[in-house]
């Protein structure tokens, strides 16, 4: 970052000073902002909608959380924590919604390549991505999926880096006709791995008949897994760097295999808004090789069997306000330019989330004051 906002941070951290998850994802959105400044986050909850002079700050009083509206969004799961953060939740509660009444079996397969340092992000990705989908376009997926009654999926890409270098995985959600059993289950695992050897061998790209495929049953909980990208750096730990942890991410054993396989793209930011330069080229790597990526992918014919109806777009996500919202403030042109020139996004939108609408009133007022 620049050397500004990171003495910024650096000091709060040095001083103890309260951030919450709310200040640290606008803290990470203007570091890739930094990083990317040619792409939408450049924009995001900064500049203000065509034909609109306003900004307003919503209070949600169950949830005790804030909303602006009037502004841009970006939408991107893959560049924003802001709007990552909003989407993965509403993705997260859509598909356990779609579970909660499934009365069939469920498995999770992740699908990964043997990757090495100095592969580029872009290449593994598409290693990864094109080989699922060639894995399930030819005739033995189709005979086994009607053998082990593979009714549909959600497909989730996710990637991380490592000693390695880049390491793409696609976990998927599988919706099965019934719970298969123990013997069903290893036969289908051990051929949907040597499939999948096969199919990235044809590529020229290898993959452990280990770890290349794994099938492993699944639950409820598992959900989380697949949709988990709305993680929130945590405030519990007194050390800066410690802090910015995953939350909600996993079960513990899975937390642990995540660091093993290396850094998150939320990790490399962190380390960058920490003062690691090179942490900052990485993700800007992966940011520019996930642009325009689908996170979250439901096969033909599954949202309408789930009854989950129309899906929304990310950046219709991340601008819905709420029903039963309260406006607690109204904000100017200028107002707002002394808001974004002191970076107090994150710490308006924390304060109107606890804060009664006369207590928050007042302390604004307060701040503009002395802006």
């Amino acid at each position: 970052m620049t050397e500004q906002h990171l003495g910024q941070y650096t000091k709060s951290a040095s001083t103890g000073e309260h951030i919450t998850s709310v200040h640290a994802r606008f803290i990470l959105q203007s570091a890739a902002r930094e990083l990317i400044p040619q792409e939408r986050i450049k924009a995001c909850l900064r500049w203000h909608l065509p034909n609109e002079d306003k900004v307003k700050v919503h209070h949600h009083k169950s949830s005790k959380k804030a909303y602006f509206s009037g502004l841009m969004v970006c939408g991107s799961v893959w560049h924003c924590p802001v709007c990552a953060y909003r989407v993965s939740e509403e993705r997260r509660k859509e598909l356990h919604r779609s579970l909660m009444n499934w009365t069939g079996g469920l498995v999770m397969i992740t699908y990964t390549a043997s990757h090495h340092i100095g592969t580029p992000a872009a290449e593994m990705i598409e290693a990864v991505t094109d080989g699922v989908r060639r894995f399930k376009s030819g005739r033995f997926f189709n005979d086994a999926r009607k053998v082990y009654g593979w009714i549909g999926s959600a497909k989730a890409l996710e990637i991380t880096y490592g000693d390695n270098g880049w390491h793409p995985h696609v976990h998927e959600l599988v919706f099965m006709n019934s719970v298969l059993g123990d013997d069903a289950l290893d036969k289908l695992e051990m051929a949907l791995r040597l499939h999948w050897v096969e199919i990235l061998g044809s590529r020229g790209y290898l993959a452990s008949t280990e770890r290349g495929l794994v099938l492993q049953t699944a639950d409820k909980d598992l959900a989380d897994y697949v949709a988990k990208w709305g993680h929130e750096p945590s405030i519990d730990n007194p050390n800066f760097k410690d802090r910015w942890t995953l939350d909600k991410e996993m079960t513990k054993s899975a937390v642990k295999k995540g660091k093993k396989r290396g850094r998150t793209p939320t990790q490399l930011l962190t380390d960058y808004v920490n003062g690691d330069f090179q942490s900052g080229e990485l993700w800007r790597e992966y940011a520019l090789s996930m642009k325009g990526k689908r996170q979250l992918v439901w096969s033909r014919g599954m949202r309408e069997l789930l009854r989950l109806g129309l899906e929304k777009s990310d950046e219709e996500i991340a601008t819905e306000i709420p029903d039963d919202t309260t406006v607690y403030a109204t904000l100017n042109i200028e107002q707002w330019r002394q808001i974004l020139r002191h970076d107090l996004r994150g710490e308006i939108l924390y304060r109107a989330g606890y804060m009664e609408q006369d207590d928050f009133s007042q302390w604004l007022a307060e701040t503009l004051s002395k802006a």
